[in-house]
C-alpha cells in the first residue's frame, strides 16, 4: 500500500461536549522521496492542514503514530491512523480538540 493519492471522508469529533459532530476531511498526499509524504488535508471548504507524515510497514498496511505540527496556529497535533489498499483512517489529538477520521481512496 500507498499514502499517495487521494482520499475523500469524514472527520468525528470525539469530545463529548461536542456530541460527534464532524464534516467532509479530504487527503491529498505525495511521496516526499525520504520514505515519507508530503500530505494536504481539506476540512470543507476553507480549511487546509498540511503535514509531513513518516509511516512503518505492518502486516500489509502503513501505520502512523507520529506528532505533526499545523503550524503557529493549530500546533502540534499527535496523529495515529493505519492505510491499506482502500482505506486511511485513524484518529488525532491537539490543544483542545481530538477525533477519528475514515477515509477512502478515490
Amino acid at each position: 500500500p500507498t499514502l499517495t493519492g487521494t482520499w475523500r471522508g469524514t472527520w468525528t469529533d470525539s469530545r463529548k461536549d461536542y456530541n460527534g459532530s464532524g464534516g467532509k476531511f479530504d487527503c491529498v498526499a505525495v511521496a516526499d522521496g525520504h520514505g515519507g509524504w508530503n500530505a494536504e488535508f481539506s476540512l470543507g471548504k476553507d480549511k487546509i492542514l498540511k503535514a509531513a507524515l513518516k509511516g512503518k510497514f505492518e502486516s500489509g498496511e502503513i501505520v502512523f503514530d507520529c506528532t505533526v505540527n499545523l503550524g503557529e496556529f493549530h500546533g502540534d497535533y499527535q496523529f495515529k491512523g493505519r492505510v491499506n489498499a482502500e482505506v486511511f483512517s485513524g484518529a488525532y489529538s491537539g490543544p483542545g480538540e481530538k477525533g477519528t477520521f475514515t477515509m477512502k481512496r478515490k
